[in-house]
């Protein structure tokens, strides 16, 4: 019997397309031209994983009651393997979003495990991770990942200024934590949560277009605005964290990206390898300049890739495998 959320799967599947076009733009286009609301849907998909990724780990655990080791393990074994063969760079320096997730999975799941009712250390670790974005500890922005390997500087991009550090984006997981624990309540009340996101859109807007500063630099060529993710920023994240509620509250599927959403850690790895191993190559000479035109192609092109995937998935879960088929499926996530 299939008892998967199907919302939480086709919402997750969006994700992974827009993850998708936002990886691998900066190696096809030039950055100049972009529109700002790209930007801003590029910078959609993260928050919607993190926020998932600790509501998923609060479900998983109260059907299973156990420490759930298997899981983090998976993702953190996935992270070392794309440093590792896909970027060709050191594990335990870019503390890309896979480092993130598996940490938090770890931190929830230790949590679980050893407190009955842990609604309330969970509610005052996000407001710590939350807070400690205002302290005066610089943020690292063009650092390049193989800068050094001691102690030191791989525990501050772990923690402060990777590409997904552990401050403040555990507090995006931990609201996915408390709205599993506080969903019935929060149901009853989702008119009232998109009040509140369209409140915080509007607010980082309003802020942008008064302050003149219209979002944060590109970082190496990713156009997310997230880099860091501090001050009025923290305002566009937290209209995606309210907003998501309201829309899981609805049972819908959306039938291809719903699929890529149950697999999405295998889409992840796999477009990862197609952007290092043929887009980057391929286009590195010649970047294209930005068009409406050349943008659609690219986007149907990622689509068509999404659909094949998904019939390739479907027909390798039909088939009878050993052990080590069943491992390397593991490994890269299937």
């Amino acid at each position: 019997m299939n008892t998967r959320n199907t919302s939480i799967d086709s919402i997750r599947g969006l994700a992974i397309l827009i993850m998708v076009l936002a990886n691998s733009t900066p190696f096809i286009f030039t950055e100049l031209g972009f529109p700002i609301w790209i930007r801003i849907l590029f910078s959609v998909a993260a928050p919607i994983f993190i926020f998932l990724s600790g509501f998923n780990c609060a479900l998983n655990f109260s059907k299973k009651k156990i420490f759930e080791w298997k899981r983090p393990i998976q993702i953190l074994l996935i992270a070392i393997l794309i440093d590792c063969f896909i970027w060709q760079t050191r594990p335990f320096q870019t503390f890309d979003i896979l480092y993130l997730i598996a940490t938090c999975l770890i931190i929830w799941n230790l949590l679980f495990y050893l407190v009955s009712k842990p609604q309330s250390f969970i509610f005052y670790i996000t407001l710590i991770a939350l807070s400690l974005t205002m302290l005066p500890i610089k943020y690292t922005f063009d650092l390049p990942d193989n800068a050094s390997s001691t102690l030191f500087y791989c525990v501050k991009r772990w923690l402060w200024d990777g590409w997904f550090p552990l401050i403040p984006w555990l507090a995006i997981s931990g609201f996915g934590v408390l709205y599993f624990y506080f969903k019935n309540k929060i149901d009853q009340k989702t008119k009232w949560l998109l009040i509140i996101s369209l409140f915080f859109f509007t607010s980082f807007i309003l802020h942008n277009y008064y302050t003149d500063k219209w979002l944060n630099a590109s970082r190496e060529g990713y156009l997310e605005i997230f880099y860091p993710l501090q001050n009025f920023i923290l305002l566009f994240a937290f209209g995606i964290i309210f907003l998501l509620p309201f829309i899981l509250k609805k049972t819908f599927k959306l039938p291809i990206v719903s699929f890529a959403g149950q697999h999405s850690l295998f889409f992840y790895f796999f477009h990862l390898s197609i952007i290092s191993f043929i887009i980057e190559p391929f286009f590195a000479a010649k970047k294209i300049n930005i068009s409406i035109l050349n943008y659609i192609m690219f986007v149907l092109c990622w689509i068509a890739v999404i659909f094949m995937l998904n019939f390739l998935v479907a027909k390798l879960k039909q088939l009878n495998t050993n052990k080590m088929i069943k491992t390397i499926y593991y490994i890269i996530g299937l």
